[in-house]
């Protein structure tokens, strides 16, 4: 069984995932998180150092940024390498996207973030002791996943956010990708969304 502990970092979420056999911390919080995440880290009862993998849903700076952190204390971290380097240009759908855009501001360059584990290698966290299948969900930025957990709850990242209203992001790289990931996601027993923003919610679908 595995548990899912939100830690809430401002305005974006990070989870860890508890499982019988390790602990998998997913998204770090963006630079500066690093004092939040500790404390919600040992208030779970688990120290940073003791973490078998930093799992980045996307390389935007509000959920990579303090992925250095763990790195210096041996963590291993796991990002898509369609998202290592620069980040490419977003757009915005409807008034919340445009808002949205107007405050990201640049999202970000993850050359100086070598990922350990290419997360287009692996399919699950049952090596790092978590029971939980690695969902490619392209589309809000090229290296974009989910982790989907046996009991149906979805680690979305930003693919789903929840501000005024839940529902997919109103901003994306490809948003007729992003259309094709949540297609993926129909008939694969989604009962809770955990959004890279905001509280989580039932999905519709």
């Amino acid at each position: 069984m595995t548990e899912v502990i939100p830690l809430r970092l401002g305005t974006v979420n990070a989870y860890l995932l508890r499982g019988e056999d390790g602990s998998v911390l997913v998204d770090a919080g963006g630079p500066g998180a690093e004092a939040r995440l500790e404390s919600g880290l040992r208030q779970a009862g688990v120290q940073p150092a003791q973490l078998r993998l930093l799992l980045l849903t996307h390389g935007h700076f509000d959920h990579a940024g303090a992925a250095a952190y763990f790195q210096r204390l041996g963590v291993p971290v796991a990002l898509h390498s369609a998202d290592a380097g620069a980040m490419r240009p977003m757009t915005g759908k409807g008034l919340m996207g445009k808002l949205l855009l107007a405050v990201s501001g640049k999202l970000g360059d993850n050359s100086g973030l070598p990922a350990a584990v290419k997360l287009e290698s692996l399919q699950s966290l049952e090596t790092y002791g978590v029971e939980a299948a690695i969902v490619p969900l392209p589309g809000h930025t090229a290296g974009s996943v989910g982790v989907l957990l046996p009991d149906g709850a979805l680690i979305a990242g930003d693919t789903f956010m929840n501000f005024v209203r839940p529902g997919p992001a109103h901003i994306a790289e490809d948003f007729a990708q992003m259309l094709a990931s949540l297609d993926t996601l129909r008939g694969r027993g989604v009962t809770q969304v955990y959004p890279g923003h905001g509280k989580p919610f039932a999905p519709a679908f």
